[in-house]
């Protein structure tokens, strides 16, 4: 008697390997962007903490009368705030969050300009600075220079600040930079485009 045994049939089993999508490297302009964010990061942090080393050590000095002392929080919270801003920025910058490019060109901004005069004398730069200056103390004296961290200077009714003015390089790149991203970006929306 023969006896059948079913066999059950081997079906080959075909296993097809994931596809590997390789990813676009990023663009020029997206890498200068998340560079721009770590300036703005890095250099805000530390302005943060110069801020904050400054306003305590002007406060434990304790040279200053109490007037000159709330002046001075005031002008060191507002700069903080300056910085803190820079932060939040840089961070936005670096993960491309869409509302980033509109934050970051008024903080920018802010870096422009060089004031220096016997009434006031303003700057500020936040992780690169190029200034370009021009002073009139004892002729005309110009100045050109790179910073790397932050600085802030500031004096108000101060009759031995030389009158001056000048710009930060790296800023008016930067809000150059942003300003063409942002025309990009709004351009990129019309329909038929």
């Amino acid at each position: 008697m023969v006896t059948t045994v079913p066999v059950p049939s081997v079906l080959p089993v075909v296993v097809e390997a994931p596809a590997v999508v390789a990813e676009a490297s990023p663009s020029l302009s997206t890498r200068l962007t998340r560079a721009l964010g770590t300036l703005s990061l890095l250099g805000s942090a530390f302005g943060l903490l110069l801020t904050a080393w400054y306003g305590l050590a002007t406060v434990a000095s304790g040279a200053l009368p109490f007037v000159n002392l709330l002046w001075t929080g005031a002008l060191c919270g507002g700069v903080a705030l300056c910085f803190a801003w820079g932060v939040g920025t840089g961070i936005a910058l670096r993960r491309q969050h869409p509302a980033a490019l509109w934050a970051a060109l008024p903080f920018w901004l802010l870096q422009v300009p060089i004031v220096s005069s016997p009434l006031a004398t303003l700057s500020l730069y936040s992780g690169l600075a190029v200034p370009v200056t021009v002073m009139f103390q004892d002729g005309v004296n110009f100045y050109a220079g790179i910073n790397l961290g932050s600085g802030f200077e500031t004096f108000f009714l101060n009759p031995a600040a030389p009158w001056g003015f000048g710009i930060n390089l790296f800023a008016v790149a930067a809000v150059v930079f942003l300003t063409v991203r942002l025309l990009q970006e709004k351009w990129s929306t019309i329909p038929g485009r």
